[in-house]
C-alpha cells in the first residue's frame, strides 16, 4: 500500500497520513539512490565520489532530505523501503523560508561545495526552461523504484494517489526526465503534453512533461 507522508493531501481519499518521518527512511533513501545510481542529474551532483560505494553513500544521504522534511510544500508518497514519488506544490503556507535555509544548509553539508553549487545551477537552468503556464503546478520531483522491485506496478500505484487528488482540485502536474525509455509510462499515467529540452551544464537531452486534471 502506498502511503503519503506530508502536510497537504485531499481528505476524502483513503490512504494513511504521516507527518515528516517515516520508519523506512534509510532503508528507502538508500533504495532511491541505488535506482537513480546512473542518472545524469545525480551522477553530475556526486561526481566528486572516489567510487561507485561512495557515490551510493552520498546520494543514500540526499535522499533522506526531502523524505524527513518539514516543509510543507513536499509530499511523499511511499511503499514501504521500495519506492517513492516526492512532489513539491506551489506554496500556499507563509513562514517557509527558514525550511528552505534548512535546505540549503543540507544540502552544502551532504553533498558538499562542489556537488550542492552543480546542483544548484542545474536546477536553476532546468526551473527557466519550465512553462508559465505550469508556474501553479504541482511537480513530481522524485519517482524511484528500487531496482529488484521494478517490473511489479509499483510506480503506477506511487503516482496514482496524488493524481487522484489533482484531478479533484483541478490542478496542472508536470514532470522533468532524461530517460526517454520512461516517456511511455508517463504517457499513459496521462501526462500527455511533452516538449523536448537540452541540458547543457550535463549536454543532455530531457523532456518536461505535463498532465492536465482529467474527470474526476
Amino acid at each position: 500500500m502506498a502511503l503519503p507522508i506530508g502536510a497537504w493531501y485531499a481528505s476524502d481519499i483513503k490512504t494513511i497520513m504521516q507527518k515528516a518521518t517515516f520508519v523506512y527512511t534509510s532503508d528507502l533513501a538508500s533504495a532511491l539512490a541505488r535506482a537513480f545510481m546512473h542518472d545524469p542529474f545525480y551522477c553530475a551532483i556526486v561526481r566528486s565520489a572516489k567510487d561507485e560505494a561512495e557515490r551510493t553513500a552520498i546520494l543514500s544521504n540526499y535522499f533522506t532530505i526531502p523524505l524527513s522534511s518539514k516543509d510543507p510544500e513536499t509530499l511523499c508518497v511511499v511503499e514501504g523501503s521500495n519506492g517513492a514519488a516526492i512532489w513539491k506544490k506551489p506554496a500556499l503556507f507563509e513562514g517557509t523560508t527558514h525550511v528552505k535555509e534548512a535546505f540549503q544548509k543540507n544540502l552544502y553539508a551532504t553533498l558538499g561545495n562542489d556537488g550542492a553549487a552543480t546542483y544548484t545551477a542545474i536546477s536553476k537552468a532546468m526551473y527557466e526552461r519550465v512553462p508559465a503556464t505550469l508556474s501553479r503546478a504541482w511537480y513530481l520531483s522524485i519517482l524511484a523504484v528500487k531496482p529488484e522491485a521494478q517490473g511489479r506496478g509499483m510506480a503506477a500505484r506511487l503516482l496514482q494517489p496524488t493524481l487522484a487528488s489533482a484531478d479533484q482540485q483541478n490542478r496542472l502536474c508536470y514532470l522533468e526526465t532524461f530517460n526517454s525509455k520512461s516517456l511511455p509510462f508517463y504517457r499513459r499515467m496521462g501526462f500527455n503534453h511533452a516538449t523536448e529540452c537540452y541540458e547543457p551544464l550535463l549536454g543532455r537531452t530531457y523532456w518536461i512533461m505535463w498532465r492536465e486534471p482529467q474527470a474526476y
